[in-house]
């Protein structure tokens, strides 16, 4: 395992973007993309309004004045509004003063040595372009050894090429992490997020062992909170096509451990 991750550290550090690309793509389990439309998400947050169109995914926003009573409330209403409809939720400072959100069909993971619970996860990496290649391979064999881990998300520091600042990524080293990923997470769903990349990046991340695309849903607003806008938003019909004109089977997301 170390000579592969110093191997790796090599690639990434250099950007040798193809040889990890290939190293990704071998990885890959199934031919299929899954994907969730900006319109088909319902990001609940305190005080949202429901929206008329029943959603096919909600991610579910505790706000830090809410207490726990005030959490199950607004998740029952969401329960019986938008029945059968999968609940991805968390918060990590909500989490830290009341403990382990339950009642979600899934949560949201932003440290792999938070304890393990009893639903699938999903977890987030966050970097710019001075993390240690290190720190992050490190951080990825940690979640290779949870074991309701369903899926992974990274995201720089930075979202799209709005914000300019030493922390703002180039593609480059966004598909090398994202093969990175694949490479030591090969039956853990990568996801690409088009709300931080951009809708080409995205895409074209999929040569790269993405197996989701998704846009700005729970794990894009932790890590940016309300400072940044997406860098763009999706429709079905261009994501669909997009995950075919890559040569990969579309497939409509509508939870987070979507069988391969």
């Amino acid at each position: 395992m170390v000579d592969i991750d110093l191997d790796m550290t090599a690639l990434i550090e250099r950007g040798d973007i193809l040889e990890l690309g290939f190293r990704a793509s071998v990885e890959r389990l199934h031919d299929e993309v899954a994907f969730l439309e900006d319109d088909a998400l319902l990001l609940a947050v305190k005080d949202a309004p429901l929206p008329e169109k029943r959603p096919r995914m909600i991610h579910f926003l505790p706000d830090l004045s809410e207490e726990p009573e005030d959490v199950e409330q607004r998740l029952e209403v969401l329960r019986s509004t938008f029945p059968h409809v999968w609940i991805h939720g968390g918060c990590p400072e909500w989490e830290q003063k009341h403990g382990v959100l339950e009642h979600v069909d899934s949560r949201a993971l932003f440290t792999s040595r938070r304890e393990p619970g009893d639903v699938p996860e999903v977890a987030t990496i966050t970097y710019d372009q001075e993390t240690p290649v290190e720190g992050i391979l490190a951080d990825l064999h940690a979640l290779a050894h949870r074991r309701r881990l369903v899926g992974v998300i990274l995201l720089p520091a930075g979202v799209g090429d709005q914000v300019l600042s030493p922390a703002t990524t180039w593609g480059s080293r966004d598909m090398a992490l994202l093969s990175a990923a694949r490479i030591v997470l090969p039956r853990v769903h990568v996801r690409a997020s088009w709300g931080a990349l951009g809708w080409k990046l995205a895409q074209a991340a999929i040569a790269f062992g993405v197996d989701e695309v998704a846009g700005w849903g729970l794990e894009e607003r932790l890590a940016y909170g309300t400072r940044f806008r997406p860098a763009c938003t999706v429709e079905h019909e261009e994501a669909e096509a997009g995950i075919k004109e890559s040569g990969r089977i579309p497939r409509e997301l509508s939870r987070c451990d979507w069988a391969c």
